[in-house]
């Protein structure tokens, strides 16, 4: 799942342990700006089950996270913003 406009103060531990209450994370993250290590307000994180992620997905979209309404939806090449790359 692709979330968007997280708190600049979110990681990747806060992210994974939010989203477990819907069920098993494999993986969370919080992109960063390579050269100064600040979070770029957006992150991706992987269920083990598509429904779960579903659930995710009408649960947590719109909802107050650590002080943002963040967005969340399924991930795609287009889910970050222009000149970032996942690699």
């Amino acid at each position: 799942l692709f979330i968007g406009n997280l708190s600049l103060t979110t990681t990747g531990n806060s992210l994974r342990s939010g989203f477990e209450e819907v069920g098993k994370v494999i993986d969370a993250i919080v992109e960063r700006d390579r050269e100064s290590g600040h979070s770029l307000g957006f992150g991706f994180v992987t269920f083990d089950d598509c429904y779960k992620a579903m659930d995710a997905i009408s649960r947590y979209n719109g909802l107050d996270f650590e002080g943002s309404q963040i967005r969340v939806e399924f991930a795609s090449e287009h889910s970050s913003p222009i000149g970032i790359r996942r690699g």
